[in-house]
Formats: C-alpha cells, sequence, structure tokens
C-alpha cells in the first residue's frame, strides 16, 4: 500500500471517531450505553402557578446510572384544558388561558416526569372591593329582588369587573345573573348568601326570607255619586272617590276583600291596599273602616255607614298605588280574629277639597283592587 492511501485511511479515522465523540458528549444522551443506563427524569420548574396570559418554560433532565445528567428532548403533553403548549428545541413553553389546574407531562426512555400548573384570572388592576346591592334583605316567600354588583378601587374609584354570581345558603330561590345584576326568584323561606366575584375579589348580600305575601282580589266593590242618589253603580269597571266642587257633591268608594285564602293560624305581620286609578286628582283622600255592610244595589241613599279613619295619601294614574300602616293592620288583624265583622273600607273625600280618582274596578277584569298581606306560620 502506497503512502497517500495509508494517510487517506488515517484521515476517515480521525474523522469518524470526532463524530463519534460529538454524539456522546451532547445533551441528547442515548438511553444506554455499555458503561450506564437511564434512571429518572425530572422538569424544571416542578410546579408553577400563573395568572391567564402569563407563561412559563420547562426543561427535562435525565439522571443515569453512572451519576451523570443531560438535558433531553422528551416527548411533551398537556393535561387539563388551561392552556397550551409550545415544545421549542429542549424547552417546552405553557401558556395559561384558564382558570384551572393541570398537569405539563414528559416521556422519554419509557420513563415519564409531570410538573403541574396552576391558572388563576387575572384581577383587574387596582380592584380592591366589590360591593353587592342590597348588602342586606329581608323579605317574605313572594316575588324577588334584584341585586347589583360595582367594583371599586383602594381609593373608591369605579372599576369595571367581570361578575360571576352564586348563590349559597339554604334554598331560598332561583338566581339568574345578566352581567352587574343578579335576580333571586324568592321560592322559600331561609338564609341564604348572593355572592359576586371578579377574579380574587369577592362581594356578598345577605338574604333572609321569614313568611309568606299573598295578594287577595277584592271580591265586591262599588261607589255612590251623592250627584245621583238613586243610582247603582255595582257592575261598573270604574270607581270615583272625591269631590266635586263644581257640583258640590261627592263620590264614596266601597271596597271588601275575602279572608278564606289566609292560612289558619297565620300571623299578619304588615298589610297594604292596592289601587290601580286611571285618573287622579292632587288632593288628599281617606282610607276609612266600614261598619255596615255595602252591596252592588246599594246607592248613595242606601250607602253604608263610614267608620274611624285609618290612613290618607294622594294617587297617580297609571300605576298601582298603596296605602299601608299599622291602622289598616291593626283591622285586617281583627277581622281575621273574628273580632270584628268584615264589612270592608271605603276610599272617601272628607272635606270640600276639590279632585277625585277614577279607581279601576273588578269588573274591569285587570289591575282591580288588591289587598296585600304578609303573614307568619
Amino acid at each position: 500500500m502506497d503512502m497517500a492511501k495509508l494517510k487517506t485511511q488515517a484521515l476517515w479515522s480521525l474523522i469518524i471517531a470526532g463524530s463519534l465523540l460529538a454524539l456522546f458528549s451532547c445533551g441528547d444522551l442515548p438511553e444506554e450505553t455499555s458503561s450506564k443506563s437511564l434512571s429518572s427524569l425530572s422538569l424544571s420548574p416542578s410546579s408553577a402557578s400563573l395568572k391567564t396570559g402569563q407563561s412559563v418554560t420547562f426543561a427535562c433532565s435525565a439522571s443515569y446510572s453512572d451519576g451523570s445528567s443531560a438535558l433531553v428532548k422528551p416527548t411533551w403533553t398537556l393535561s387539563g384544558a388551561v392552556g397550551a403548549i409550545t415544545v421549542i428545541g429542549y424547552s417546552c413553553s405553557f401558556s395559561a388561558t384558564q382558570e384551572g389546574s393541570g398537569t405539563v407531562n414528559a416521556a422519554y426512555g419509557g420513563l415519564s416526569a409531570s410538573a403541574a400548573v396552576t391558572v388563576s384570572v387575572e384581577v383587574a388592576p387596582g380592584l380592591a372591593t366589590i360591593e353587592v346591592s342590597p348588602a342586606v334583605y329581608t323579605g317574605r316567600v313572594s316575588g324577588s329582588v334584584v341585586f347589583s354588583a360595582a367594583g371599586k378601587s383602594v381609593s373608591a374609584e369605579a372599576m369595571t369587573i367581570s361578575p360571576v354570581w352564586a348563590l349559597s345558603g339554604d334554598p331560598v330561590g332561583v338566581l339568574s345573573a345578566s352581567g352587574t345584576t343578579a335576580t333571586l326568584e324568592i321560592k322559600a323561606e331561609g338564609s341564604a348568601t348572593v355572592a359576586c366575584s371578579s377574579g380574587e375579589v369577592t362581594g356578598y348580600a345577605y338574604v333572609t326570607i321569614e313568611g309568606f305575601v299573598i295578594e287577595i282580589t277584592v271580591e265586591a266593590d262599588t261607589y255612590v255619586d251623592e250627584s245621583n242618589p238613586g243610582v247603582t253603580h255595582g257592575s261598573d269597571t270604574s270607581l270615583k272617590a272625591g269631590y266635586v266642587s263644581l257640583t258640590g257633591k261627592h263620590y264614596e268608594t266601597y271596597l271588601r276583600f275575602p279572608l278564606a285564602l289566609i292560612p289558619v293560624g297565620a300571623s299578619i305581620e304588615a298589610a297594604v291596599l292596592r289601587i290601580y286609578p286611571s285618573s287622579a286628582g292632587s288632593s288628599s283622600l281617606q282610607l276609612k273602616r266600614l261598619d255596615s255592610a255595602f252591596s252592588s244595589a246599594t246607592t248613595w241613599e242606601t250607602r253604608p255607614t263610614v267608620g274611624i279613619f285609618l290612613l290618607a295619601g294622594t294617587f297617580s294614574a297609571g300605576a298601582y298605588n298603596e296605602l299601608g300602616g299599622d291602622p289598616l293592620l291593626t283591622l285586617v288583624r281583627e277581622w281575621v280574629a273574628g273580632t270584628r265583622t268584615n264589612r270592608g273600607v271605603a276610599i272617601v273625600q272628607e272635606g270640600t277639597t276639590d279632585g277625585t280618582a277614577v279607581i279601576l274596578s273588578l269588573d274591569n277584569g285587570s289591575n282591580f283592587p288588591l289587598l296585600r298581606l304578609e303573614y307568619t306560620r
């Protein structure tokens, strides 16, 4: 063999040896060699806590039986719908997108390692408190109540929030949310808490439901007209009460409500008369007790005896108006207890101040007079 061929073979030997040296000195080592084997994997960092929108980079290190270690390129996976991973070379980048918990996993050479990731919602900068209004609500089993939430900074400035509403405690009703408001449909007695959260900040309202509400529809109503003393109005679709200065004559309205719908043993806690005027003057009218009976055939000439004064108020047209207070509550309690006969109430004008109210009657078919009672058992 000539000298040139020997030099060529020596050169190729050096190239191959150098290639093997480079291969076995890089980070991604074979799983086993004649002198060492893969013993474990670990991730760095071993866990991470992030806000939505943040990211963290993980690396996987292999440990070998001879005590050496090196970075490797594993197969990366993510458990839990809290974000996404992107593999770049030896590293894996995790980006947090959804609140919750998950796991970044690495598999290599038949072994695996994992790192727990916890993601929380980024709080609006400066958000310190959430005020829920009303903060305290005490009511009866009937209707609904609307809560509203407002975010405040440390300096009490208004802050935008992304509210999440929840109801806990006794099952007093059904809570439905719409942005910064939530409506509680009240269904049962009990105590509950309404919570509104945005990120890590939460505001509360405390609800107590004790007792019930019932609205009783008028069972008999009519009015009498001093200008037409012999005319009946028992089937009219509206009622009149007040005084007309032009004629110098009065109108009086009479109402009676049934009590059979009130549960036996109920304790009446509040009473409110609700009437719906289609037109109303500016003068104050009076609510009085009736001390004798009326009927659909009652006229001015046969009108019942009007008793003691209960309440007074002015009315507005196009909506329900309410008259309520202790005198009416006392009268209803007497009716329920049987210590006074239920003959109803009258709406009158005591003096000669001009003004009348035209009130929708039972025969109108809607918006008729109601007696709203709150009671406990």
